[in-house]
């Protein structure tokens, strides 16, 4: 099977002209391709069984992600969408998409001396040695400047989360971007809607932290807390799990601890690979998938 990721799907702004993200007309084409050279996953059961068909995967909760939801419908076919669920009790946004909403709009040289002035200008250690060499590959696989690469592991992978929440909320007043979490993200109402549609739903923590950073205890809460809030729009029990950021260094195995004793069948990663039978049986808590940005 090929499991394949999705985050953004948005047309061309000249807002944020920098943003990545996969055009609307490429995703109606991927959709055609995807169906025509594999078949896509049309229910749940067809997850479960040995195919060579498509698992279309759709990470942190955009709103962009109803667009697809209702695309998937017209064909008869389902994908598993993974919001992020602080957002839909917080309405704020999460600190890994302030960084985008950035990066979107003001070219990475400058945001990363911005970043780092910051840091230097209140005297905070911005760069953690240990954890730089740790998740400096993060990143190499996305065809991005050393500037924007080296902005997003400062932001994600270094400093504690209310330093990094302080330092994103001072570049996205500077930069003077205003955007309205309602219109970024899916609500209540929505993701409803989608689970109507028999669309599946996945956890994806509460607020999208780094696992592996994280305690057993913290751990258990951001997970416990997501698949509680889920199951309570969606009226259905949780099977599925995707780690946010989602290489091998983002969660642990204190994480497969708590995914087994929660009862989650499947979850995903971002790291590459076929998700042959094989492994689809064996490794069912660590599946490989691609970023649709490789078709």
């Amino acid at each position: 099977m090929k499991i394949i990721t999705y985050h953004y799907i948005k047309s061309f702004s000249k807002k944020y002209p920098y943003a990545n993200f996969l055009d609307k007309k490429k995703f109606l084409e991927q959709l055609i391709f995807f169906e025509k050279k594999f078949g896509i996953i049309k229910n749940e059961d067809e997850i479960f069984k040995k195919n060579n068909k498509v698992l279309l995967t759709f990470d942190d909760g955009f709103k962009d992600h109803f667009y697809a939801a209702k695309i998937l419908k017209k064909m008869n076919r389902i994908g598993i969408f993974f919001p992020t669920t602080s957002v839909i009790t917080k309405k704020k946004f999460l600190n890994v998409h302030k960084s985008h909403l950035i990066l979107g709009k003001i070219k990475a040289d400058t945001a990363l001396k911005e970043l780092i002035s910051f840091f230097e200008t209140k005297k905070i250690k911005y760069e953690d040695i240990k954890l730089r060499n740790k998740f400096k590959k993060i990143y190499k696989k996305y065809k991005d400047t050393e500037s924007k690469n080296k902005f997003k592991t400062i932001v994600n992978y270094s400093g504690d989360t209310n330093t990094q929440t302080k330092v994103l909320d001072y570049l996205i007043k500077k930069f003077k971007i205003k955007e309205n979490p309602n219109d970024y993200y899916l609500s209540k109402k929505d993701i409803k809607k989608m689970s109507d549609m028999n669309m599946i739903f996945g956890s994806h923590t509460h607020s999208h932290c780094l696992l592996s950073k994280l305690n057993y205890k913290n751990q258990e809460i951001e997970i416990k807390k997501s698949k509680s809030i889920l199951e309570k729009i969606i009226k259905k029990k949780l099977k599925f799990f995707c780690y946010p950021h989602g290489g091998k260094d983002s969660y642990n195995n204190n994480t497969l601890r708590i995914l087994k004793k929660y009862n989650f069948e499947k979850s995903f990663t971002v790291i590459y690979g076929e998700a042959s039978y094989r492994i689809f049986k064996k490794s069912s808590l660590e599946l490989p998938r691609y970023d649709c940005n490789l078709f």
